[in-house]
């Protein structure tokens, strides 16, 4: 046996892993990357947000029982077999999927202002175990906490230290200025990209 999986989390109350149902079928897919560090997650840090279950039908969980049930068969082990859950009402099967798909749902969105402010209270999270959305990993490499600077082989990350240059200017004028603008663009080095708004 290689590891136990640290339970880091409370429910209503313990349920064996081997007693939860899947229901959402392909719902939502995993791919392996994001496979991957959801298990180091659960690695390291331990099982640490309980299933919402009705009647041991899991409602939101799928993808950790997924990883979990990976995790037993390479010899990982989980206390007595159980994890915790928490029991939601519904009436039926029907209503019950109905409140899967809003547990599934986003209805709140990272923004970079939030996520900075967030960040900059805690220690530096790993993020190679948490799936950020792409309008925050687009601007990590500009992003320290208290002077840390971000660890780009941690997330493969390559610095870029080019100088942008914004021009903005009425559409009207771009026909003046194209002979110049042919000019610097010539110039070895020079990325030029043009857009409006």
């Amino acid at each position: 046996m290689k590891n136990e999986i640290k339970i880091a989390c409370k429910g209503s109350r313990l349920e064996l892993l081997s007693k939860l149902e899947i229901i959402q079928g392909d719902l939502k897919d995993l791919s392996p990357e994001n496979f991957a560090k959801l298990r180091k997650r659960i690695e390291t840090k331990g099982f640490d947000a309980p299933f919402f279950v009705w009647q041991n039908k899991i409602l939101d969980g799928t993808q950790r029982k997924r990883v979990l049930d990976a995790m037993l068969a390479d010899g990982w082990s989980l206390p007595r077999g159980k994890v915790p859950v928490c029991d939601i009402e519904a009436e039926n099967l029907d209503q019950a999927k109905d409140r899967l798909l809003g547990y599934v749902s986003q209805y709140g969105k990272v923004t970079d202002i939030g996520f900075d402010a967030f960040v900059a209270s805690i220690e530096w999270p790993d993020l190679s175990t948490i799936e950020i959305p792409v309008e925050v990993t687009e601007r990590l490499d500009d992003m320290t906490t208290e002077g840390r600077e971000l660890d780009y082989k941690q997330w493969d990350l390559k610095p870029y230290k080019k100088t942008h240059v914004l021009l903005s200017f009425p559409p009207e004028l771009f026909a003046r200025i194209e002979e110049h603008l042919e000019k610097i663009i010539a110039i070895e080095g020079i990325e030029y990209e043009q857009g409006s708004n």
